[in-house]
C-alpha cells in the first residue's frame, strides 16, 4: 500500500484499467457468453497498453530528473535502483491482473464446453 501512496495519478489510472479485464473476465467465468468475450480481449488488450504506457512515462520522468542532476554519486545509485523498481509496478500489476483475468476465461471456456454458454 505504500507504493500507492507514493505514485501519482498518471500511475494510478492505469492500475485502476487493469481491473476491468479481471472483472470482465469474472462476468465471463459466471456466465459464459459469446458476446462478453470479446469484451474481455479488448479491454485486456487496454491493459496492457495501459501498464506499458505508464512504465515507460514513468522511465522518462526517471531519466529526466537524472539527467537534471549535474553529476552523479555513489550515494546516487540508491535512489535511482528504487525509482526504476517503482516504474515496473504498473507493468508487473498489469501483466498479474492479465493472468487473473485469463485464468478466469478459462474457467469460462471450461464452462461453456460443458453446455453452460448462452448466447442471450
Amino acid at each position: 500500500m505504500e507504493s500507492w501512496n507514493d505514485m501519482g495519478w498518471p500511475a494510478r489510472i492505469p492500475l485502476l484499467l487493469c481491473l476491468a479485464p479481471v472483472l470482465a473476465a469474472a462476468l465471463y467465468a459466471a456466465r459464459p457468453r459469446h458476446r462478453r468475450f470479446p469484451v474481455v480481449k479488448a479491454l485486456s488488450l487496454a491493459s496492457l497498453a495501459a501498464g506499458t504506457g505508464a512504465t515507460v512515462f514513468g522511465f522518462l520522468s526517471l531519466l529526466r530528473t537524472i539527467g537534471q542532476r549535474p553529476s552523479l554519486s555513489q550515494a546516487d545509485w540508491p535512489w535511482i535502483a528504487t525509482g526504476m523498481s517503482e516504474r515496473l509496478v504498473t507493468i508487473s500489476a498489469s501483466l498479474g491482473f492479465l493472468t487473473l483475468a485469463w485464468l478466469l476465461v478459462a474457467i469460462g471456456a471450461a464452462r461453456a464446453r460443458d453446455g453452460s454458454i448462452h448466447d442471450g
